[in-house]
């Protein structure tokens, strides 16, 4: 975890006019930032080309070098706090009298069923397919994506990840190079994948930085989402069932909040009345 800031560009000073508005929220909510003109910026970041007019840096925010590395200290510190990880295909969940049933895909894997009195939902995009069989119908939209990994090759590194406003892309240093990431379209979960934006702010980000020539891996996916942009958290009209799902393509940063929030709601502890706009009973669910 690095506490490195987000620098978000500008290439001319319409667009930057235009994000007024971010700007307003950043003060009023006390999130320290540093507005730069295209000279202060080449001095900031030196890996950049000069196409900027201008930019702000978000001082506070954080940034990850290995998002898989951090994801398996989590699961090292869960395991050493008692948990445990069971790794099966679930077929289907059931409500049984004394509370659920989770089977796995198939006999062959010689996996018993799990039962327990709590069950919680937060299988991402397949949450969606998982509570269908219990008559729930959950309106998750998917948010298809992607980004490109290219491994360092002698060109000037960022500092600090990017987002650039006018060439749509953001790319982020990492561990063994840097990252592009492209916007999304709402398809379905299974849709075919496309590399018309992935290819597209390519072609933008090569206007601003020097990298490789072709990139060392890529990745797509289904991210899922609600109508109104907020993720579900909490209870569910059927005893015993919680869901934690729809955080659409920012899981990996409020995924540990959400969970410390559910967990809060599970032991009782429902103090907090934001929790309501995250409430699966807006969907009558």
């Amino acid at each position: 975890m690095r506490h490195s800031g987000w620098l978000k560009l500008y290439r001319n000073s319409k667009s930057f006019n235009n994000a007024q508005y971010e700007q307003d929220i950043y003060q009023q909510f006390n999130i320290g930032t540093v507005q730069m003109d295209s000279v202060q910026l080449r001095s900031f970041e030196p890996g950049l080309k000069e196409i900027y007019a201008q930019g702000i840096l978000i001082n506070d925010a954080l940034s990850v070098a290995s998002p898989g590395a951090l994801v398996q200290a989590y699961a090292a510190e869960f395991k050493r706090r008692g948990g445990e990880f069971k790794q099966l295909k679930i077929s289907h969940i059931q409500k049984r009298p004394s509370g659920w049933m989770v089977a796995s895909q198939s006999a062959a894997e010689n996996t018993s069923p799990i039962y327990c009195q709590q069950l919680v939902v937060a299988a991402g995009p397949w949450s969606k397919q998982l509570i269908s069989q219990l008559k729930m119908r959950l309106p998750m939209l998917f948010e298809r994506g992607g980004h490109r990994e290219y491994v360092s090759a002698g060109a000037q590194a960022l500092s600090v990840p990017i987002h650039d406003i006018d060439g749509s892309f953001v790319a982020s240093p990492i561990a063994n190079g840097l990252r592009i990431s492209c916007g999304v379209e709402l398809n379905s979960r299974s849709a075919g994948h496309s590399n018309t934006q992935l290819d597209l702010v390519e072609h933008s980000a090569r206007q601003a930085l020097n990298f490789a020539d072709s990139a060392s891996s890529q990745w797509q996916g289904a991210r899922p989402t609600m109508p109104d942009s907020m993720p579900l958290i909490g209870a569910t009209k059927q005893p015993g069932l919680w869901l934690n799902t729809g955080h659409q393509h920012i899981g990996f940063s409020t995924g540990p909040a959400s969970a410390e929030l559910l967990a809060n709601l599970m032991v009782g502890d429902n103090h907090d009345l934001t929790t309501n706009c995250f409430a699966p009973s807006r969907f009558n669910l």
